[in-house]
């Protein structure tokens, strides 16, 4: 008989702490990552698999269209989600649209920075960097 092992989870109290220290303390890119993971229910890889044109802010919706992961030399996996059900449109709330817009014009700013040319819309919202 298989036996499985009850998984950890923060309490709601735990967790408003946890994000509340991360929004002080951590950069904002950690924060907006774990945010978005605390409030829409995403597994890490939908997350991690995110691209720009993924996120409707006018219609206030977000859409799990892959996954990545990471295999042998950290090379980069790309897949279509686990199963019918988890390709999904899922409406976030006005905090979680803002802290993402916040986390768009940051990431843009980087990205002048360090002169890369990119095509906006598959640029990966979290990236590994």
């Amino acid at each position: 008989i298989k036996v499985k092992e009850k998984k950890a989870f923060y309490t709601l109290d735990e967790l408003q702490n946890v994000l509340r220290s991360m929004r002080h303390h951590a950069p904002f890119k950690m924060f907006t990552f774990f945010w978005l993971l605390a409030h829409t229910g995403l597994r890490r890889g939908e997350i991690i698999g995110l691209q720009w044109r993924d996120i409707d802010f006018e219609q206030g919706t977000l859409t799990v269209n892959r996954t990545q992961t990471y295999g042998l030399n950290n090379q980069s996996i790309t897949n279509s989600p686990k199963t019918k059900l988890s390709h999904r449109t899922i409406f976030l709330d006005h905090q979680t649209l803002a802290y993402l817009k916040k986390w768009l014009v940051e990431q843009g700013k980087l990205i002048l920075e360090s002169g890369e040319v990119i095509n906006r819309a598959q640029t990966p919202v979290f990236n590994r960097q």
